[in-house]
């Protein structure tokens, strides 16, 4: 709506862990390239709801591959997060693709989980083309999280709230 975009595609509401109405959309609607953005990503909910986060993150992610392995597309972006990593790493930036995934949080052990499932579908065994991507502080219109370093910085700058550090200030 913001760019004025909803004449020109098609809205299908519906639920990331129905793997069903995705296999359907993805047929039906011959998508070709599929960018998995669908997540709870808010760390609080997950501490206070693991079910709904492992639930959406991993059987979402699952649900999706399953589709996708039955309807196979031309490529498949999964995005991921920096907070796979866990703690390993964190004093030896920039993070390397080669590092382990050692999470411990119940949303940083979802999106590993995810990665690591996206990972298995994208080997020899069924071959489909995914790419993981771990994302880092995204941000743009409708970004509401503001537990998150770019909003609450917005947020704080006109003068709504008292900014938070994060970290040891080195980034």
């Amino acid at each position: 709506y913001i760019e004025d975009l909803a004449d020109k595609i098609t809205l299908i509401n519906g639920d990331i862990v129905d793997r069903d109405l995705l296999s359907r959309i993805i047929s039906e609607e011959q998508i070709d390239c599929v960018f998995h953005l669908a997540a709870q990503v808010e760390v609080g909910v997950a501490i206070s709801n693991p079910y709904l986060t492992f639930e959406t993150n991993i059987r979402g992610t699952y649900s999706l591959l399953e589709a996708i392995r039955i309807h196979p597309v031309r490529s498949v972006v999964i995005a991921s997060t920096d907070k796979s990593y866990g703690s390993y790493g964190i004093d030896q930036m920039p993070y390397k693709e080669t590092y382990p995934l050692i999470p411990q949080y119940p949303y940083d052990v979802s999106k590993a989980c995810a990665d690591m499932i996206a990972q298995s579908y994208s080997t020899e065994v069924y071959d489909l083309p995914v790419i993981v991507t771990r994302f880092c502080n995204i941000f743009g219109p409708g970004q509401l999280n503001f537990s998150a370093l770019i909003p609450d910085s917005i947020r704080s700058a006109l003068g709504y709230s008292t900014f938070i550090p994060r970290g040891n200030g080195k980034q």
